[in-house]
């Protein structure tokens, strides 16, 4: 007589399967198994079916090890890759706080592995900070009366800026006023 497994185990496991799908390194992993995997599989497939040392199973079996060195380098730069993307999510987080300074610090760790991400994420950062300057600035301004140059510092800040929204808030207010 088969024994049927618990559905409380079934569930566990379950529960396992997605945690771990949620976990940033195995999903970075699955995504590159799938990738490679699957052409692999159906090339794998095909190669079985064909004649030995057809001219077929020659350009299957070279395709099948030029899968699986690409799935090996990108296996090789997993850490690095792995450690760019956590880097770049605790860098986001704090730029999206408004922590300019500690985001270019995280982004700084970042040179090492990949130095043109980490420029670029730094340069994106410095440039949100100057935006939030300028408009820390405008209010100033206005405080002082000199309403005309914080309507132009206004003006001057794009819309990918995180203050835009109350950049474009506070000239609205100034053109409103007589």
């Amino acid at each position: 007589m088969a024994r049927e497994p618990s559905p409380v185990l079934f569930l566990l496991l379950l529960a396992v399967v997605i945690a771990l799908c949620i976990y940033t390194p195995t999903r970075f992993f699955i995504k590159f198994t799938v990738l490679f995997g699957l052409p692999f599989l159906l090339l794998l497939a095909w190669w079985r079916r064909l004649k030995r040392f057809s001219p077929a199973w020659i350009l299957a079996s070279l395709g099948m090890i030029v899968l699986l060195t690409v799935y090996g380098l990108e296996m090789a730069e997993f850490p690095q890759k792995l450690r760019v993307k956590e880097i770049t999510m605790q860098g986001d987080v704090l730029l999206a706080q408004g922590k300019y300074d500690e985001a270019v610090a995280k982004y700084k760790e970042m040179e090492k592995i990949d130095p043109e991400k980490a420029r670029e994420k730094m340069a994106v950062a410095l440039q949100q900070k100057r935006y939030r300057e300028d408009y820390l600035k405008a209010k100033k301004l206005v405080e002082q009366g000199k309403k005309e140059e914080a309507k132009r510092l206004l003006s001057s800040i794009p819309s990918t800026a995180r203050v835009h929204s109350e950049a474009r808030d506070l000239l609205r207010r100034l053109e409103e006023e007589p």
